[in-house]
């Protein structure tokens, strides 16, 4: 009876094994971090009961005030020789009980030494603390039987608004390979994929940077034996040593100058070099992509100030008790506006000024330097009488024609009581 190969990759041969889309997470001020935390490779004989993993807050460094919008762990194991995984294990995380998300594996499926690898998958979510630290415990339910345990590694997307806004993308699955000539293994055929069909179409040209990150347990040897390739972008022996003291390969890799509209997809290759007659014995199992917007522009009015050129007055600027700035008279008013990003604003916005509500003018601003800032005028726009509370606004991009990182932060206020000006003579204002 012909068995399947499972040294070969998704789809060459046998069930197809290909790692599968299983997240997308929409444009918004988003991150993903990741850790290995303290977790390393456990040997099944030693017949552990249980195997445990921590992680502070630098291994996973959360912002203050950031909301958790996943939290995911992966447990790989190797040599199952009992059949352990995954119905004679179960998982508490700080201190909580977790069920089993999604459980992945391969074996190679002939000869001897036939034992599965794979990994199994936990949300912990509704449990992980951002203040850290964190706990996972995998308890073993018969100590002799062996399984060995290859690490676990906890993911953590977040939302802040400090953030850039980012497109995130999640493939998991678990396939062996192994690319060797006794075996009938070519490269190409020791190479699963790990297609991204989320987020599509995929603006391109809107984007600053792309990380792919891939997963792949058992992989280390470099020296070309290892290959991560994401649509005609590709890198050898990336993966070339394990990540801590597990037995995680972990790469990363720019992919933006190789990024499509549609169609995206990263390749896992276990890859004979020249003159070699085998590849690295590895496995596949996690493909992140992460997308970051560029960054836009953010315009404040950083200051407000009344009668700016009124040489009799001084000239001052309002605070938050503005005394006696405004006068019964022609007033003149100039706000500042702050680029605070760094990012250049190419095309034109208004500045608006406003006194209760009424506009008294609007100037129109051709643009403006990344983290420059620049002085308007609203000149002899304003004559109140004496006594008259008022409140001034002053608006940067009040059509709002500029996208902008932050669109809440572009109106400054300032209110006040209008005075007599004394150095007037009778009559012309204040009592006779």
């Amino acid at each position: 009876t012909a068995v399947s190969n499972g040294y070969k990759g998704d789809g060459w041969q046998g069930p197809d094994k290909n790692l599968e889309n299983v997240q997308c997470h929409d444009q918004d001020t988003i991150n993903l971090i990741y850790s290995v935390g303290d977790s390393e490779y456990v040997s099944g004989s030693t017949q552990w009961t249980e195997y445990a993993g921590s992680w502070t807050t630098t291994d996973l460094p959360v912002p203050d005030s950031a909301e958790i919008e996943k939290a995911m762990l992966y447990v790989y194991y190797t040599w199952d020789k009992d059949t352990v995984m995954p119905d004679d294990v179960t998982m508490e995380f700080n201190g909580n009980n977790i069920a089993l998300a999604r459980h992945y594996s391969d074996s190679k499926g002939f000869g001897s030494y036939n034992y599965p690898s794979g990994m199994l998958v936990y949300d912990v979510c509704s449990h992980f603390t951002a203040t850290g630290p964190n706990n996972a415990i995998l308890r073993k339910a018969v100590a002799a039987d062996e399984v060995s345990m290859r690490g676990m590694l906890l993911m953590v997307i977040y939302k802040h608004p400090d953030e850039p806004e980012r497109m995130i993308c999640i493939d998991e699955g678990y396939d062996m390979l192994y690319a060797k000539d006794s075996y009938a293994i070519t490269s190409e055929e020791a190479t699963t994929y790990a297609p991204f069909t989320c987020c599509e179409p995929v603006p391109v040209e809107e984007l600053d940077k792309a990380t792919l990150i891939a997963v792949a347990p058992s992989a280390k040897d470099g020296d070309d034996m290892n290959r991560l390739s994401f649509n005609e972008g590709l890198w050898n022996g990336i993966w070339d040593h394990y990540e801590a003291n597990t037995q995680l390969g972990i790469a990363e890799a720019n992919v933006l100058a190789y990024l499509k509209e549609t169609d995206n997809r990263a390749n896992f290759q276990s890859h004979i070099p020249a003159g070699g007659d085998k590849g690295d014995f590895m496995d596949a199992s996690n493909a992140f992509l992460i997308l970051e917007k560029k960054p836009k522009p953010d315009l404040t009015v950083t200051e407000i100030t009344v009668n700016y050129d009124a040489s009799s007055l001084g000239g001052r600027a309002i605070g938050p008790e503005p005394g006696p700035g405004v006068h019964t008279e022609c007033n003149n008013l100039s706000a500042v506006i702050e680029e605070e990003n760094g990012v250049d604003v190419e095309s034109p916005f208004d500045v608006t000024f406003k006194v209760d509500g009424t506009t008294l003018c609007t100037v129109r601003v051709p643009g403006l330097t990344g983290g420059a800032n620049k002085t308007v005028y609203c000149n002899c726009s304003w004559y109140p009488y004496a006594g008259d509370v008022f409140a001034i606004k002053v608006t940067a991009d009040s059509n709002h024609e500029i996208p902008e990182s932050n669109e809440t932060n572009n109106t400054k206020w300032n209110n006040g009581t209008a005075v007599s000006n004394g150095y007037k003579g009778d009559g012309w204002q204040g009592p006779d």
